[in-house]
């Protein structure tokens, strides 16, 4: 299928969910309601497979499962296996392969790699993949492969690598790219674009937030951000146009000791390949200060 084609077959499928929304909004809410819900918890991934540049003589894949039931695969890196752990997380509908920019320079500063594809990404079984499966994703990873030295994230992975470092994982420095503040946004976004009514969005909020077990309140990154402790380093572009740079700003603003960096022009996937920001984050989380490197000198 060309280019072209498939960017008609998405405004065509766009027109017709628009439609469906509409309609069921004015005659049956509760139902478009299961449907919004349902699409905010569903990636969008053009095909199931192992991420290429995880699965090559440099790593291991080892499977786990879920919470929910659903199998992952975890990717452990054959390479300074006895040195301090760097974890990699991807966003919604994002695979570990969009974080592999960062296996080279690490491994290259002597530190052990590990990422994983999220259950409902990559490789992965097909599952609802909410926020809150994220989290306890990576916390079943780091239970069993951490602590780590250092985690960096991607888009809705810092909420969870957020969440779970407010919880008490021992994730280490961290560095978060392109960071929402509030998942809430992203369903408003959702359901303004499929014109859904104010009704409906807000019991699609209930349906989600019954159906994983956290509220959107329990995920907000800035009132979580004030209590914590570890090293942040935070990357935002001015022109992302999925994570407002307020987002970011916001959360730098609330979490002490928290440095900022803004970059033009990257947007909100191009960054995670630009050589001077995978610099500068590589620099931070494996700042030789930290207890964990030091300790493995």
């Amino acid at each position: 299928m060309t280019k072209s084609a498939r960017k008609l077959q998405k405004l065509t499928t766009l027109a017709g969910l628009r439609v469906q929304m509409a309609t069921l909004s004015q005659v049956a809410p509760t139902r478009a309601a299961r449907i919004l819900a349902r699409l905010f918890a569903s990636p969008q991934r053009k095909t199931q497979r192992a991420s290429k540049r995880f699965i090559s003589p440099a790593f291991d894949v080892r499977w786990r499962v879920s919470a929910e039931g659903a199998a992952f695969p975890v990717y452990v890196g054959r390479v300074n296996r006895n040195a301090p752990t760097i974890c990699l997380v991807h966003g919604h509908s994002g695979t570990a392969d969009q974080m592999a920019g960062f296996v080279g320079p690490l491994t290259d500063a002597g530190f052990h790699v590990l990422s994983l594809d999220m259950p409902g990404h990559g490789a992965a079984e097909d599952s609802r993949a909410a926020i809150p499966e994220f989290l306890r994703a990576l916390q079943q990873v780091e239970a069993e492969f951490g602590p780590f030295a250092g985690t960096i994230a991607h888009s809705l992975g810092t909420v969870a690598v957020a969440a779970a470092a407010y919880r008490g994982s021992p994730l280490g420095r961290l560095a978060l790219i392109a960071p929402p503040n509030y998942a809430g946004v992203f369903l408003t976004q959702l359901g303004r674009a499929l014109w859904a009514t104010d009704q409906v969005l807000g019991r699609a909020q209930v349906m989600i937030e019954a159906r994983h077990g956290e509220t959107f309140e329990d995920l907000h990154v800035a009132a979580m951000a004030p209590f914590m402790t570890a090293p942040v380093l935070i990357f935002q572009d001015r022109e992302d146009t999925r994570v407002a740079l307020d987002s970011a700003e916001r959360i730098a603003e609330a979490w002490p000791g928290a440095e900022l960096c803004v970059t033009e022009g990257l947007g909100h996937v191009r960054i995670l390949r630009d050589n001077a920001v995978i610099s500068s984050i590589v620099g931070f989380v494996t700042d030789t200060q930290h207890p964990l490197a030091t300790a493995a000198e």
